[in-house]
């Protein structure tokens, strides 16, 4: 079997556990507050570039932080509850895809609201119990990668330079970055995401000639069953493309002053019943990470990474 399909075969398993069916239903319950959810997809990033885990590791975590939240919190919920949540889950997803040991207590030095090892064994013990761990989650890094970069390339992939399959790849990778921040994607499959972020960064090459897209498109669609121009996958592009848009809008404002999100501004970023953004709310570049999270970090250049194969732990010994 391809790497490609046994992607798609482990995806159909993972969907089917209850926790997965209620985010992909309920979206909107997936966080109480839009700028909580973003600033720590945004701190994830920061961590794993700290300890050099890969970056798929961060949509692990948010899977995880997503599907918590659906099942436990309301708009009632606290910053310090969802914080306990976020750094629980960050803390599983090394654990389980990471390459680090990895202690809670090195996570708890990064928190703002002051958590307690206590809170993170308490939400762990209750994500081991009511989350599904019976699978791994595959990310859309990992989609990407067997589609460009895996040992067989595709034929139109093959017909690229070099240069032109690792823009593509680049690109693509870090889109799949971008979506792990909106809260749009949380109930989109890991290979939709891939797919569309896919096709935005094909169509963007300025340097492959048309006809010659069209073919690499063909060839997506044909080993995905995935067409990347029907209504779904094309609000998904419309979404990758304003976010992109809107990093670049960030890169050049943080080239003059510093730009953290208001404090003022979190009361508007509340998750109302059915509410999910037709426009991304807010996002936050890499430059612009919150810096008191880890004092020495460099951002690091947007380079493809590989999707590390996550460990079998069990959940009772992720804590």
């Amino acid at each position: 079997m391809s790497s490609l399909k046994q992607l798609f075969v482990e995806e159909d398993l993972v969907s089917c556990a209850s926790d997965h069916q209620e985010l992909r239903m309920a979206p909107h319950k997936c966080c109480p507050n839009l700028i909580w959810r973003e600033k720590v997809a945004q701190w994830c990033y920061d961590v794993v570039d700290h300890l050099g885990e890969s970056r798929g590791t961060v949509y692990i975590a948010m899977n995880v932080l997503d599907r918590y939240s659906a099942l436990n919190f309301s708009a009632r919920t606290s910053e310090r509850e969802y914080e306990a949540a976020a750094l629980t889950a960050l803390f599983m997803a090394i654990r389980i895809a990471g390459k680090v040991s990895l202690a809670a207590v090195d996570l708890l030095r990064m928190s703002r609201q002051g958590v307690k090892v206590q809170e993170i064994v308490k939400v762990g013990k209750a994500m081991t119990e009511q989350l599904s761990w019976d699978h791994r989650v595959v990310t859309p890094i990992e989609f990407v990668h067997a589609f460009v970069g895996g040992t067989v390339i595709d034929s139109a992939f093959e017909s690229l330079q070099d240069d032109q399959r690792r823009r593509i790849l680049a690109t693509a990778t870090f889109l799949c970055e971008v979506a792990a921040c909106d809260s749009f994607f949380t109930s989109v499959s890991a290979s939709r995401v891939a797919i569309a972020a896919l096709t935005e960064s094909i169509s963007s090459q300025t340097s492959i000639p048309h006809e010659q897209k069209h073919t690499i498109l063909h060839n997506v669609t044909r080993r995905s069953g995935l067409h990347p121009h029907t209504p779904e996958i094309s609000a998904l592009n419309t979404r990758l493309h304003q976010l992109c848009n809107q990093e670049e809008q960030c890169r050049t404002d943080s080239l003059n002053s510093p730009h953290l999100i208001p404090e003022e501004d979190e009361d508007d970023a509340k998750m109302d019943d059915h509410y999910i953004p037709e426009t991304p709310h807010r996002v936050v570049s890499r430059e612009r990470l919150l810096p008191h999270i880890v004092s020495d970090y460099h951002p690091q250049p947007i380079l493809p990474t590989t999707g590390e194969p996550q460990r079998a732990v069990s959940p009772t010994s992720m804590l």
